[in-house]
């Protein structure tokens, strides 16, 4: 049976299954999927001018995940990572929700993947 690209480009971005156990690879997908979030949701809040707390928030959150998931995908020594990053995305939650007047905003996407990688990892 044949891979497909997807597939290969899966296993290379998150890990292949033999070297990165199942947790390590869970959080580079989230670590990933918080860095495509957080890029919509910097430029999301440069075109609609919004707070300028709020979108450096944002950017802080992408640079951050990239670096952890950069270390995490290199070293695979996610464990080091998960407490500051978790905590980190509380502080900026806080601090978004805030400056965002509430529920205005991209506050609840990223609530929702950290609550996911809380319970996850």
């Amino acid at each position: 049976m044949e891979k497909s690209h997807l597939t290969d480009s899966l296993t290379h971005l998150l890990g292949n299954p033999a070297t990165y156990s199942l947790e390590n690879r869970i959080f580079n997908a989230m670590m990933i999927l918080l860095s495509i979030t957080g890029g919509i949701a910097t430029t999301y809040n440069i075109i609609l001018n919004n707070h300028i707390i709020l979108t450096a928030c944002t950017a802080m959150s992408v640079f951050l995940t990239s670096l952890a998931y950069g270390y995490s995908w290199k070293t695979r020594k996610f464990r080091v990572l998960v407490k500051p990053v978790i905590t980190y995305f509380f502080v900026i939650l806080i601090i978004c929700w805030l400056a965002n007047d509430g529920t205005k905003g991209a506050g609840a996407d990223f609530f929702f993947l950290l609550m996911s990688l809380g319970i996850l990892l």
